[in-house]
């Protein structure tokens, strides 16, 4: 998992560089990451699309087979062979987004390691050193939750740097003297390696469109603007990120749902006995459950990585509706000509 942090941490680093932009750079990011998976992402919506091709015939057979499940098992994945379908092959792009969002969660959460380059544990504890010196004389110009810590005469610690790693980075961003006596001669006449006259740190900016992107969204301060609380804008209109997850998620889920098609072609047609019911299909409550998820998700963690789940909904948005376009369309005209196949191939097998 580290070399995965790292990797992105270093993509993230080397588009900031070049954007200038912690947001944008954010964009870039997820449009890369989703552009690699493309491919696995295709062959889940082209399985997806010829599984409901066949959703009539498993209809019928568990008609027919209501009783013995085992039966019914083995003929349903009798068909998979016949139509030369993998019921499996959805389930990579899903497993690959867990580690993606992992690591970017802690690149996220920590800029200075995976961003600004100072992922030496010696050199962190300088940091931590000058940065407690400078932020107990300047508390008023501490951010987050880091003057609360301080205010109780605690600090900065090799335990819990990693918690407040985002915020520090957003203090030096924002203060230029921070550092003065981590970076530069003094720091090279300590003996530091990586640390020295010659190391430039690039700091990072965290705005985007008058929002603060290292920040967390909060429903409690939502809550409080809406019944009129004394709360920054700024607070607020982070909360437009999660709002933003969720719709696009339930758009995204409506796209995707699979129905239990009643009638494919004329090749393929249900009596009313054996016709499922819509409701049934569990497809439905996810779409629900989905865009609710998405929102907690959302407002549970940096605003940056909400901003990554919304961008990723939308570019899956755009991404489905070229497949439903372009691509279903041929595999049902495809699925036609198998189907025919399939029959006369069941009719030798009973003539032998």
């Amino acid at each position: 998992m580290e070399y995965i942090k790292i990797f992105f941490g270093s993509i993230l680093g080397f588009l900031y560089n070049i954007v200038g932009n912690y947001g944008v750079s954010i964009i870039l990011l997820t449009f890369l990451i989703k552009l690699a998976l493309s491919p696995l992402d295709l062959k889940q919506r082209k399985s997806a699309a010829r599984m409901q091709q066949i959703q009539p015939v498993l209809n019928q057979l568990q008609k027919k087979y209501a009783n013995d499940k085992e039966k019914l098992n083995a003929e349903i994945m009798k068909v998979y062979r016949e139509y030369k379908i993998s019921p499996t092959s959805g389930c990579l792009p899903m497993l690959l987004q867990f580690p993606i969002i992992i690591a970017l969660y802690w690149v996220i959460r920590q800029p200075i390691t995976y961003m600004m380059g100072i992922d030496n544990i010696n050199d962190q504890a300088l940091l931590i050193i000058n940065f407690n010196d400078w932020a107990r004389a300047n508390t008023d110009k501490l951010v987050g939750t880091l003057p609360e810590l301080f205010s109780q005469g605690s600090g900065v610690t090799g335990n819990n740097y990693a918690q407040y790693e985002i915020q520090i980075a957003q203090v030096i961003h924002n203060n230029a003297d921070v550092l003065k006596d981590f970076i530069g001669e003094t720091a090279k006449a300590n003996g530091l390696g990586a640390i020295g006259s010659s190391f430039e740190m690039t700091t990072v900016d965290f705005s985007f469109l008058g929002l603060n992107l290292a920040e967390t969204p909060s429903i409690g301060k939502l809550w409080s603007f809406i019944t009129g609380g004394n709360v920054k804008i700024s607070e607020v209109a982070l909360c437009i990120i999660p709002l933003c997850s969720g719709l696009s998620s339930w758009f995204s889920s409506k796209l995707t749902q699979v129905k239990n098609t009643q009638k494919v072609d004329k090749n393929v047609i249900l009596p009313e006995s054996e016709k499922v019911p819509e409701q049934a299909n569990p497809m439905q409550s996810m779409t629900i459950i989905m865009p609710i998820i998405s929102a907690w998700f959302t407002f549970t963690f940096p605003a940056a990585l909400g901003l990554y789940w919304v961008v990723s909904n939308v570019y899956q948005i755009i991404q489905i509706s070229v497949v439903n376009k372009l691509v279903v369309p041929k595999i049902e005209n495809e699925f036609k000509g198998e189907f025919i196949d399939v029959k006369e191939n069941r009719k030798k097998r009973k003539k032998h």
